[in-house]
């Protein structure tokens, strides 16, 4: 069997920095524009594993909650 040559295809970023959000380059033009600089949020959620946190928690209430409501309505009867 004969090896063929495949071409490697490559991408190159000629861009400098990382990438705003519209929230940095749209939104928060405007707010320093009208005077609301950007703040720091109540609860900062980058820091270790609270975003994570987070998901878990709101994700076993709302599995809870669809849980009861679907026993609730299907297999129980009045």
């Amino acid at each position: 069997m004969e090896k063929k040559n495949i071409p490697v295809i490559t991408q190159t970023n000629n861009e400098e920095g990382a990438w705003t959000g519209i929230d940095v380059s749209v939104v928060g033009k405007y707010a320093e524009k009208y005077g609301h600089p950007p703040r720091d949020p109540y609860i900062n959620t980058d820091q270790g594993d609270l975003l994570l946190f987070v998901f878990t928690a709101a994700g076993v209430i709302g599995g809870f909650v669809i849980g009861f409501n679907v026993r609730k309505i299907f297999y129980e009867k009045e």
